[in-house]
């Protein structure tokens, strides 16, 4: 019933998204539930987050928080055993993007985000829908340029990926297709600005994605 998930989103200005939509969060009587902020852009924001069950074709809401800038932490607490999602509506006049940490641990433990340099051996799971944020909270550090996604071993064929790279301010993301045809299974984003990165991958076909992937930062 452990529930500790990172996620990645952007929202337009007056726009409400359902943070864990695919995955909600199981909780047992007097449980608790944390919503972390840990780096957003701009970096003042107003974002509204709620605490949701759906019951039918109807949300309930039960509580409602507000937070401004990363690192501030909203706890939802004594909570009836149940499935519950978070929602983020914003508030303010621009489109933002924000990284957070959601889980249903108690006490709240905060989860390692010190940037890396290398992810190996990282088993992802990937569908059409959506993305899948590799790295989660874990930036990666690029000082030289450039970042490489391997993929090393893939558990079903054929395949058709989009590995995506982009820092939390970027509107559009650099991305490269790779295929189960290729000899080369390797996506390279060269000529990059300095900085903290993330990776991302949605498969491009119904099949999906099953595999394991390496990612370097340079």
């Amino acid at each position: 019933m452990s529930y500790q998930r990172s996620f990645h989103r952007r929202i337009t200005s007056g726009q409400s998204i359902i943070i864990n939509e695919s995955s909600p969060i199981q909780v047992p009587p007097n449980g608790q539930i944390t919503f972390q902020l840990f780096d957003s852009f701009p970096t003042k924001i107003q974002l509204e987050i709620s605490l949701c069950q759906f019951h039918s074709q109807y949300i309930y809401i039960f509580h409602r928080s507000h937070v401004y800038t990363p690192g501030e932490t909203v706890r939802f607490n004594d909570l009836p055993g149940g499935e519950y999602y978070i929602m983020a509506t914003n508030l303010g006049n621009s489109n933002i993007s924000f990284m957070c940490h959601i889980s249903n641990k108690k006490p709240y433990t905060v989860p390692n985000s010190s940037p890396v340099k290398a992810l190996q051996n990282v088993h992802v799971t990937a569908r059409n829908t959506g993305n899948v944020w590799v790295n989660g909270l874990t930036a990666l550090q690029v000082q030289q340029g450039t970042i490489e996604v391997s993929i090393v071993k893939a558990y079903q064929y054929p395949y058709q990926v989009r590995i995506y790279a982009y820092t939390i301010a970027d509107e559009n993301w650099l991305y490269c297709d790779l295929t189960s045809a290729n000899r080369l299974n390797m996506a390279i984003f060269s000529n990059l600005a300095p900085g903290y990165y993330d990776v991302s991958i949605t498969s491009l076909n119904t099949n999906g994605f099953d595999g394991i992937i390496d990612i370097i930062a340079y």
